[in-house]
């Protein structure tokens, strides 16, 4: 079976944590917003191992629109660290638009950082990492989704789809 990664943006690339405790991200600021630590150097990594040109990205875009995140990707030189074409970033409106983006593309693995985003794709993607998030209460999303797997870190994170 082809293995299929998915990745949401906000929280697991882009880190908005340092904007959480300031207060917010402004417009002039997102373009500063910093990178998760690792988080590109291990998708460069999982992009050239298990998960060859099988690595999507999957994000909700904001008030900004898609652009933002576009914008943002381009200036990380995301897609030249990484090896990931450009086609293959889908963004949605609502959260709950992940899911048909995520079915179409096959995706076998998952990471966001909002468990009920994923809870809209449980029943079809068998594993689902939970990726440093403090937004949410854990144990409502571990009793609904049983593949649900809680990670910290990239570095904590690497092991696992490695060996998937």
């Amino acid at each position: 079976m082809k293995k299929v990664l998915g990745i949401d943006i906000g929280g697991v690339i882009l880190d908005f944590a340092p904007s959480f405790k300031s207060g917010g991200v402004s417009d002039e600021g997102f373009m500063a917003t910093p990178v998760v630590v690792d988080s590109i150097e291990s998708i460069a990594e999982l992009n050239k191992g298990v998960f060859k040109d099988n690595i999507y990205l999957v994000s909700k875009y904001n008030n900004d629109g898609p652009d933002g995140i576009r914008k943002w990707l381009h200036s990380q030189k995301f897609y030249e660290r990484t090896g990931i074409p450009e086609s293959h970033l889908y963004q949605c409106r609502e959260r709950d638009g992940k899911a048909p983006i995520v079915k179409e593309l096959g995706v076998t693995h998952f990471i966001d950082d909002r468990a009920e985003v994923m809870s809209h794709f449980a029943d079809f993607v068998p594993n689902l990492y939970h990726f440093q998030s403090k937004l949410e209460n854990r144990d409502e999303y571990s009793a609904k989704i049983p593949n649900l797997i809680f990670v910290n870190s990239w570095k904590e994170l690497m092991p696992m789809l490695k060996d998937s």
